[in-house]
């Protein structure tokens, strides 16, 4: 199985707001860690690389805050449409 975590960068708006080096994306090691070892676990950060929608995975794992909620919400609509399970977590979907 093949996991794919990604971190849903903030939009280009909000970048006049806040330094986008604020934001470490920490919640993935975690999850990495919790993860079992016969996974194969993937990360795309999309602030420094492009999402290939293309490329085969299992399943998809995003951690959304409201900050990046509607980017995050775009990818996994993208990921659903080709019949990818999508998770979703972190603070604004829990809210």
């Amino acid at each position: 199985m093949i996991c794919t975590f990604i971190y849903a960068r903030i939009s280009w708006k909000a970048k006049e707001h806040f330094s986008w080096n604020r934001f470490e994306p920490s919640i993935y090691a975690k999850l990495k860690a919790l993860t079992p070892h016969d996974v194969i676990c993937k990360l795309i950060d999309t602030r420094f690389e492009n999402i290939n929608y293309d490329e085969y995975t299992d399943i998809v794992v995003i951690s959304v805050t409201t900050i990046n909620a509607k980017y995050a919400y775009e990818i996994a609509d993208e990921y659903r449409k080709r019949n990818v399970k999508v998770i979703l977590g972190g603070i604004h979907v829990n809210l």
